[in-house]
């Protein structure tokens, strides 16, 4: 539609033609946002008034998402992390039997499916290509402030935020507020799972995967996996094993709770800690020795019945001990029946 507009005029006369009043339905269906809003849906646009609905699908979660895999369920959740639920991308990984493999010849070498696929998007909706690309990889390091964003860019910080909000319409970054906490605090975050894998380990490496001198292997994604794990457990488990909970993060100065659930109905609130690797007994007890000490700065006065939880995307020795003690425990296992 955009190399040739003519074609939505074609259409316009199609439908006021011959499918208005009949029993046909066309669907236009596209995964360029702009393209989609800006040419099909617009008032400018010769479509417009004349659609039934549209609808935004969103991707797969891991329940759906980890059937197109033939990986070990550990593998399942990294590239889940790493990919997001789009089917595409899916069907993609889904071609190889472990991670390793499928990162090595879908990220890191010239030819792979991904290797590509974030600059040709941004290609797609923007034009100050640079100035993207240099946020993404800020926001990928984790500098989620506007200041900081724009110290690494070297931009003005009043400048940053077209380019922020830019990006969130498009759903590639998105901003987090604390809950329970002062809304003043946004962060910001990439969405979009794999610009967020894509702007943290190949972006700064494309010189030398260009030249096929990259060795996957010095890079710790551990740090990644963990913090897509947080995410992953406050938007989707903590929904499947708190109904009815509304759930965030919550942070103040130097301290931090990966998941605060609230709920009015029962007067609850439940605080918990995620962590990606294997859990010991000692281990998970200091943890929730300290998640109760700062409990008590969040603001939840009115959540009378408070609970502790820990996720682990491993194992937690002494699970069943620490249920009795009416923790909230939930372990890998948990994760790959649910």
């Amino acid at each position: 539609m955009r190399n040739d507009p003519s074609i939505l005029s074609a259409l316009q006369k199609s439908w006021d033609r011959s499918i208005t009043g009949s029993d046909w339905c066309l669907l236009l269906s596209g995964s360029i946002l702009s393209l989609m809003s800006d040419l099909a849906l617009s008032s400018t646009s010769p479509l417009y008034g004349r659609r039934t609905r549209d609808l935004l699908l969103g991707p797969l979660r891991f329940s759906d998402a980890k059937r197109f895999f033939h990986f070990p369920f550990s593998d399942s959740l990294k590239v889940y992390l790493s990919i997001g639920g789009i089917p595409e991308y899916l069907l993609s990984a889904g071609e190889y039997d472990d991670c390793v493999s499928f990162y090595s010849a879908e990220f890191f070498n010239r030819y792979g499916y991904f290797y590509h696929e974030p600059y040709f998007i941004l290609s797609q909706e923007f034009r100050e290509l640079k100035v993207y690309q240099s946020i993404l990889h800020a926001i990928a390091l984790e500098n989620t402030s506007p200041t900081s964003i724009a110290q690494f860019c070297g931009l003005d910080t009043r400048h940053v935020y077209p380019y922020l909000e830019s990006m969130i319409r498009l759903g590639l970054v998105e901003k987090e507020m604390p809950i329970l906490g002062n809304p003043r605090q946004g962060i910001y975050h990439i969405r979009d799972r794999v610009f967020d894998f894509w702007y943290r380990f190949v972006f700064p490496h494309r010189q030398e995967i260009e030249t096929g001198h990259f060795d996957s292997h010095i890079i710790d994604m551990n740090p990644f996996f963990g913090r897509q794990f947080e995410a992953f457990v406050r938007d989707e488990y903590a929904g499947m094993v708190l109904p009815g909970y509304r759930t965030g993060h919550w942070w103040y100065k130097e301290d931090e709770i990966d998941l605060v659930a609230v709920c009015d109905t029962s007067s609850s609130v439940v605080f918990g800690e995620c962590k990606w690797g294997d859990v010991s007994f000692s281990d998970a007890k200091k943890l929730f020795t300290r998640l109760k000490t700062k409990s008590k700065l969040v603001r939840a006065e009115k959540y009378s019945h408070r609970k502790f939880a820990l996720f682990s995307a491993g194992t937690i020795e002494g699970k069943d001990s620490l249920q009795n003690e009416s923790y909230l425990v939930f372990d890998g296992a948990d994760i790959e029946e649910s």
